[in-house]
């Protein structure tokens, strides 16, 4: 199990004209990523962070494989010809982006359709 110092973590914070959206925070020796959305009942990135980091401790002790086992072990599976199993914890960071970017083209879509 790799460590979880506070050196080992790297905490990204997104925003917009409203103020943070998301707070994302990752373990960079495994590659566990965890984010948190604002919402009603979490209004401060400070506490999403917490969260975040929390999530991680916990995947952590429970032995989390890193992200890039997990990839060697589906690509070994599938030469198998076996069906691998999704992972739905880790997302890419392209996916991701992609991601934004489509909520900002959906926003600028919406603002542009209440001035007409």
């Amino acid at each position: 199990m790799s460590s979880d110092r506070d050196s080992d973590l790297h905490t990204e914070t997104f925003s917009n004209a409203r103020g943070w959206t998301v707070v994302r925070v990752t373990h960079l020796p495994t590659a566990l990523v965890a984010e948190r959305t604002r919402s009603q009942s979490l209004r401060s990135p400070v506490q999403a962070q917490q969260e975040c980091i929390e999530e991680i401790r916990q995947a952590l002790a429970e032995g989390a494989v890193p992200a890039a086992e997990v990839e060697t072990e589906a690509a070994a599976v599938g030469a198998k010809g076996e069906r691998p199993q999704p992972v739905s914890r880790f997302v890419s960071r392209e996916d991701f982006d992609k991601l934004v970017a489509r909520v900002t083209r959906l926003e600028r879509r919406l603002r542009d359709s209440r001035k007409t």
